[in-house]
């Protein structure tokens, strides 16, 4: 009986010491496991990290850019205003002028009008008294 304690006894310290064994493998694959688990979750955090700088960068970079061409489309809306403004300015003394103009050649001919009437009136009685004096004569 004492041999078959013996033998069961050797038995199950043998099949406790492979028990442990495989329970040391086991945790062995556990760190293992956590270590791995822990430097992905660092890659991963380090990738978001740098994607999170490159995307701010690049909303910087655009922000700018945009405020660039807005300035530069206020800049060009200006120089249009000034253009169309210039232009109605140049138009505005061409029409003066043409006005001025006009009125010249009015003021002229009725001044040539009144000399024409002139002339027709001193001839007019130029002709009566050359009339007056025949009839004398």
């Amino acid at each position: 009986v004492v041999g078959n304690l013996s033998a069961a006894r050797a038995n199950l310290e043998g099949m406790l010491s492979e028990v442990s064994a495989q329970m040391e493998a086991k945790e062995a694959e556990l760190r293992d496991l956590k270590a791995k688990i822990e430097r992905d979750a660092a890659a991963r955090q380090e990738s978001t990290e740098n994607t999170a700088a490159r995307y701010a960068e690049e909303k910087e970079r655009l922000e700018g850019e945009h405020t660039r061409v807005t300035l530069e489309l206020k800049q060009m809306h200006l120089t249009e205003m000034r253009q169309v403004s210039d232009r109605h300015e140049v138009e505005m003394e061409r029409q003066r002028e043409e006005m001025v103009r006009a009125q010249e050649r009015e003021r002229e001919s009725g001044e040539r009008e009144h000399a024409e009437e002139m002339n027709f009136k001193v001839e007019s009685h130029a002709e009566e008294k050359r009339a007056m004096h025949a009839e004398w004569s």
